[in-house]
């Protein structure tokens, strides 16, 4: 009697447990050294993401406290000021930089 129901001319991978070096079983799933690169890419481009999404908020949050304080500010310090606006500016330009980078790697892996 066959056991798998995908039928009698498919192999059911559960059942084999010795695929050789090349592969290696992760959560019940026999997934190619292959796979395993373009997944671990995935989540290193999400974490890559998620960083610069909040590097842009605080880049973001910088630039408006300094706006703020512009106001607020004698005039003989309004140039240290405009001298943090221009650091979180480049910071937030770079930011972009790597953010288009972790897009290409997605697209690169086919995401």
């Amino acid at each position: 009697m066959n056991k798998n129901p995908a039928g009698p001319s498919s192999v059911d991978l559960r059942s084999q447990d010795d695929r050789g070096p090349h592969f290696h079983k992760a959560n019940s799933l026999i997934v190619s050294p292959h796979s395993q690169a373009v997944l671990l890419r995935a989540a290193r481009a999400t974490l890559i993401e998620e960083m610069c999404h909040r590097l842009t908020d605080l880049f973001t949050l910088i630039c408006g406290r300094v706006e703020i304080l512009s106001d607020k500010t004698p005039t003989g310090l309004l140039e240290d000021l405009q001298s943090i606006r221009r650091a979180a500016m480049k910071g937030a330009e770079f930011n972009k930089r790597v953010f288009g980078a972790a897009q290409e790697c997605r697209r690169e892996i086919g995401l």
